[in-house]
């Protein structure tokens, strides 16, 4: 998501800067963001983004610098449930990652909603859960990609299941056809001894 730190300790501006504008955000435009007591601009906020990191230092307070380091992905393959997982450790990277999760979250700025944005909007959702605390999973959640999901099973369904099993369908198959997970099958399986 955001810039990274390249080789020669520069900070490379762009969502870096979306960053010290989600911190402002949460500190109200608050001089604590500073060393100095001053207040600086998004301009201001860009133009330190692109210098080495001892400058920026200079000028933010540690409590910044640490936040900022926190909400900034170590590597493009850095996986990002463990990202979310390094966010979770300093309060105020939390706060800004929710703010930034929340706009990215907007789907009024998109012109449609394709399914590559539907499948980055639940990575989002997941993450944003995960910082506010809220659980992440539910059954209602289940029901729209497995509507059969937590449902008991009937005699019938265990009569045409063993059919489906004998007659060599794959679990997949059979999951599609139950409307349940494929982990939900291979337990009913187990149980029914086959």
């Amino acid at each position: 998501m955001l810039a990274n730190i390249t080789k020669n300790g520069v900070l490379v501006a762009g969502e870096r800067s979306i960053s010290l504008w989600n911190l402002s955000r949460i500190y109200d435009n608050s001089p604590i963001l500073f060393k100095n007591e001053s207040s600086m601009s998004l301009e201001e906020y860009a133009f330190w983004m692109r210098k080495p990191i001892a400058e920026i230092e200079r000028v933010f307070c540690k409590e910044i610098i640490d936040a900022l380091r926190c909400v900034t992905k170590l590597s493009e393959n850095e996986n990002y449930d463990d990202f979310i997982e390094r966010v979770k450790k300093n309060p105020l990277a939390v706060a800004v990652k929710i703010n930034d999760l929340s706009d990215n979250m907007d789907i009024r700025r998109l012109p449609y909603l394709s399914d590559k944005d539907v499948k980055r909007l639940k990575k989002y959702l997941k993450a944003y859960k995960k910082l506010t605390g809220e659980p992440i999973y539910s059954i209602y959640a289940a029901k729209q990609e497995n509507p059969n999901a937590y449902e008991p099973w009937t005699e019938e369904a265990d009569i045409m299941l063993r059919q489906m099993w004998s007659a060599g369908t794959s679990v997949g198959d059979i999951a599609n056809h139950f409307g349940r997970k494929q982990s939900a099958i291979i337990v009913r399986l187990k149980k029914l001894g086959l």
